[in-house]
């Protein structure tokens, strides 16, 4: 599938940011033992799958570095809850693209990565009119910026 070749194409630069910039402080449940010196092709959807909640506790750097294999896994599995909660994750709080929180690991994408992160949502909004409104539009704004 084009669009999965464009998130590797787009991704393959961003380097691993290391050990100690992985998580938030806090309590990850877990979850983010298995991304500790990890490359992000080495995942797998199986594995990305018990594995949502972490997307919340990444540092933004973490969260960019792995953001693509979570990208792919919703791709190839569209109708999954790993689809749903990384388009939840994607999402700019209120569909203010210049929110901190949004912010804080948009700033950190190239322009052709922030297009293919563009793209992966629009390949979901195409198969789910139920998206929530004016969030590809917050997406095509923030890619502007």
């Amino acid at each position: 599938m084009q669009l999965v070749q464009n998130i590797k194409e787009a991704f393959s630069p961003r380097e691993y940011p290391g050990d100690d910039c992985l998580l938030l402080p806090g309590d990850d449940e877990g979850e983010g033992q298995l991304f500790f010196g990890k490359d992000w092709r080495e995942l797998t959807y199986e594995q990305l799958e018990l594995r949502t909640f972490v997307l919340l506790c990444f540092t933004p750097d973490a969260f960019c570095y792995f953001l693509p294999a979570y990208l792919i896994a919703s791709v190839e599995n569209p109708d999954s809850g790993l689809a749903d909660e990384v388009l939840e994750r994607l999402f700019p709080p209120k569909n203010d693209p210049t929110r901190p929180s949004f912010c804080a690991w948009w700033g950190k994408l190239s322009p052709a990565q922030k297009q293919v992160v563009l793209g992966v949502v629009r390949f979901h909004a195409a198969r789910d009119d139920s998206m929530r409104p004016g969030f590809v539009e917050a997406l095509e704004r923030a890619c502007k910026s």
